[in-house]
């Protein structure tokens, strides 16, 4: 595999990386994608520069790569606390204490303003 093909399967994960991280659930699937992006944007380099090639294309795959691992792995974290934010609304409302920590949370935002 020469840094051309590392290159552009670089860039296409790093690509899909970026633009699934967006996407609630696929986040997961977009930091893995990342992931394969950074490697095969690490191997392009080091392929290219023995072989004496232009790295451009590697560089960008890195860093679409890096930016999509970022985002994936926020917007994930952010997944997992809407999911537990809505797992504790669900149990409140089944001990009967939802309404009085709405109350407590309007108060809260009351007082900001």
């Amino acid at each position: 595999m020469n840094s051309k093909v590392c290159s552009i399967i670089a860039i296409i994960c790093g690509a899909i990386g970026v633009v699934f991280a967006w996407w609630g659930y696929f986040a997961f699937v977009a930091l893995v994608c990342s992931i394969v992006g950074i490697v095969f944007g690490a191997m392009g380099i080091k392929k290219a520069k023995a072989e004496n090639a232009p790295k451009g294309l590697a560089v960008a795959g890195l860093v679409c790569g890096i930016v999509g691992a970022a985002l994936s792995f926020i917007l994930a974290c952010c997944v997992i606390c809407v999911a537990c934010t809505g797992s504790a609304l669900v149990n409140s409302a089944a001990d009967g204490s939802l309404s009085s920590a709405l109350n407590d949370l309007s108060s809260a935002f009351s007082s900001l303003s």
